[in-house]
């Protein structure tokens, strides 16, 4: 009798009484598999409890599975939970993509304006917590493959337990490639989801008003969380219908005075320090007037408050709030609306076999049609023709793109972040895009966007860098007045609370506890500090939070501090203050890249393993290292050695393809084009004839190769694969 594994990947009593446990005693009285263990990925204490207790029944155990995700590395030693991002999802999305009902449905209905991509990108959803994504899907998967593995018996039968969803034959195809029979079970019910679907949308639009309103005065209560979103942070994904102050002149200019730029905020105000992270750091570096300018706030995290709309009145920058926590001030109109759903003229639920496949391009489409009329009564109300964000990850910016343009309108996405590879997650629907270099318009190129005008400006936060010198020296000054002869810095990448879903704490502590232990025994050692969310870096650091006020104590160790959402100080600050800078990872290796634009010797660490960057081009052991005491023992020797190391920490034969400019100008460049493009807009002129004269111009000063057009036209690639 063969042996078998079973991985569950939510165990309540209702899966584990009328869906496993009669499995495990069929497979047990027929003598098919002889069960080894039943491991739980989640499930309530009664729901491990019953199953325990019950086991013997079926002749096995069941045991929580424990792992993390920087566990999970395949025979390359790359992290699976980033390859499943630049690759698998771009398999299963090829694989749902090719099922008839998907095919059947985009030509007889959707063949236009950019919601072919938005279904895509749907489908890739990269949320790595949130069950019935596919990541979390396909992660499931590799998970069971990995301990199998690690058990050593490769003959097991393996056998995945999982909530039904949309485009589950996609996923068992997926789990059948790599010898994993998957075993749906319907899903968990969800009191959230389940009154959200019943209470009337007004409804809901008030408890939530109330709610947030109550938070701010210290006055909530919990049953008002029932109607919240599951996170803040994505709050704005779907628009909200809320209760409207009377307008004041004085927050939004009239929308026939001028044409507006809508920017959005994400906790980065700052706009009389350019040397700061900045929501408008195109704007500091432009003669935008402020008065042409639209924030739209949607982030209960950072909401406008008193001294936020003091700072925006002083430049005459006007705010749209978009959700009623994203604001303190009572006297602040929120936008409200709530669009009629447009109905799809479906032709029967025959174009799909799977009803919950039905049902989610029912409710997908819905909910591109319903951000799409939001986004368009909000630019048409503002007076905005020209929309500018950076969020590319989800399918939103596609429905906005398409709102923008229906009003005669130009969406503008800008690169924030380096980018190694490929990947659905980052797929683009937008009329203009500011990158970095050639070399991001081939990712994005590669990564199926569409983008009529890809704009080459070079590294964005490039003008930043002479203006923290100052800064940074001063920090020196102080570490060196300690005792400090050699100075590093350190920029991380921030953790998350679960750390089978993402870089734990622990990871993040075993970096942190290593150097700050290396400056304790260190008299002559110097750290500067700056983490990406330095607000809640104590917390995470746990008990090595006490090893860091001891080094601060030294006076050879300091953090740089601020900021809401993310720190407010640029890595650049840290590492201008240092001999040699260390980022922490290669997955998001965009602090390592602006360092090393900046002239610092920069050094990369890889403990989680992503050895298919390009920036391992950069040379193992000069400037990639995959633990922390090579890194050391190769900067004590930088140090011994006359003059340094040849190419320690060089990083300058891959400037080129990471910025080609390199002078300072880079935000400049993006102010000067929109600057160009609201021109054209307040001459009368449309959309295309705008666009087309910016690129001209651009291309006369910078040179045509810095202007290209990716797949531009080619709406066919999220129709047929």
């Amino acid at each position: 009798m063969k042996s078998a594994l079973y991985f569950v990947e939510y165990l309540t009593p209702r899966t584990w009484v009328f869906s496993l446990l009669p499995k495990l005693i069929w497979d047990r009285i027929c003598k098919q598999h002889c069960v080894i263990c039943c491991y739980v990925i989640d499930g309530s204490q009664l729901s491990m409890l019953l199953a325990r207790l019950s086991a013997w029944i079926a002749g096995t155990v069941v045991k929580k599975l424990d792992f993390s995700l920087v566990d999970l590395q395949d025979d390359k030693g790359a992290l699976i939970g980033l390859r499943i991002i630049y690759e698998d999802l771009f398999e299963a999305q090829q694989d749902v993509m090719k099922q008839p009902g998907y095919q059947t449905l985009i030509e007889q209905y959707l063949f236009r304006d950019r919601l072919p991509m938005f279904l895509a990108k749907s489908i890739t959803s990269a949320n790595w917590t949130e069950r019935g994504t596919m990541w979390r899907a396909l992660f499931l998967v590799q998970i069971s493959v990995w301990k199998t593995q690690r058990l050593g018996n490769q003959s097991t039968k393996v056998f995945l337990v999982m909530e039904q969803c949309p485009w589950i034959r996609s996923i068992i195809n997926y789990a059948n490639q790599r010898e994993v029979t998957l075993v749906p079970v319907p899903p968990a019910l969800n009191l959230r989801v389940i009154l959200r679907h019943r209470i009337p949308p007004e409804l809901i639009d008030k408890l939530r008003f109330l709610r947030y309103r109550l938070r701010q005065r210290g006055l909530l209560g919990s049953i008002f969380d029932i109607f919240s979103s599951k996170s803040n942070k994505h709050a704005s994904d779907q628009p909200q219908g809320q209760l409207t102050y009377d307008l004041q002149t004085s927050l939004s200019a009239s929308p026939e005075s001028h044409s507006r730029v809508a920017v959005e905020y994400y906790g980065h105000l700052n706009l009389d320090h350019p040397e700061l992270h900045s929501n408008l750091f195109f704007w500091q570096e432009s003669s935008i007037p402020g008065r042409d300018i639209l924030l739209t706030f949607a982030y209960p995290a950072d909401p406008l408050d008193e001294p936020k709309w003091a700072e925006m009145q002083k430049h005459g920058i006007g705010a749209a709030v978009l959700h009623p926590g994203a604001t303190t001030l009572s006297q602040m109109p929120i936008f409200s609306i709530r669009p009629k759903r447009v109905q799809t003229p479906w032709k029967g639920s025959s174009i799909s076999h799977n009803e919950l496949d039905l049902g989610w391009l029912k409710e997908r489409i819905s909910a591109y049609q319903t951000l799409r009329a939001y986004w368009a009564s909000l630019f048409d109300q503002h007076g905005v023709k020209i929309y500018i964000c950076w969020d590319k990850n989800g399918g939103k910016h596609c429905a906005i793109a398409d709102a923008m343009q229906s009003v005669g309108g130009v969406t503008a996405i800008y690169q924030r972040s380096y980018e190694c590879d490929s990947s659905p997650e980052t797929t683009v629907g937008s009329d203009i895009i500011f990158g970095f270099s050639p070399t991001a318009a081939a990712i994005e190129r590669a990564s199926n966007s569409v983008v009529k005008y890809h704009v080459v400006t070079g590294y964005i936060g490039d003008h930043r860098f002479p203006l923290l010198r100052t800064t940074a020296q001063s920090v020196r000054n102080k570490l060196k007045q300690r005792g400090a002869q050699h100075i590093l810095s350190y920029t991380d990448e921030n953790s998350g609370d679960d750390s089978r879903w993402h870089t734990g704490h622990s990871f993040m502590q075993r970096n942190y506890a290593f150097l700050l232990e290396k400056l304790m025994t260190s008299p002559w050692l110097g750290l500067v500090i700056k983490p990406k969310t330095p607000q809640t870096l104590r917390r995470r650091l746990g008990p090595v939070a006490e090893l860091l006020r001891e080094a601060e104590e030294t006076g050879r160790c300091h953090v740089f501090e601020g900021g809401v959402i993310q720190g407010a100080y640029p890595p650049v600050a840290a590492g201008l203050a240092a001999d040699i800078a260390i980022h922490g990872h290669l997955g998001a290796g965009t602090a390592g890249v602006e360092l090393a634009l900046a002239g610092i010797p920069t050094l990369l660490l890889d403990r989680e393993g992503w050895p298919r960057s390009p920036l391992y081009r950069l040379g193992k052991g000069q400037v990639v290292f995959t633990n922390w005491e090579e890194l050391w023992e190769a900067c004590t020797q930088h140090w011994a050695t006359p003059g340094g190391i040849p190419g320690f920490g060089d990083w300058s034969y891959m400037l080129d393809e990471l910025d080609p400019f390199r002078d300072g100008q880079a935000a400049k460049r993006m102010g000067t084009y929109i600057k160009w493009l609201i021109e054209g807009f307040q001459a009368g002129h449309d959309r295309d004839r705008t666009m087309a004269d910016a690129a001209e111009k651009y291309c006369g000063i910078w040179g045509s190769d810095k202007i290209t057009s990716i797949n531009s036209g080619n709406s066919s690639t999220f129709v047929v694969a």
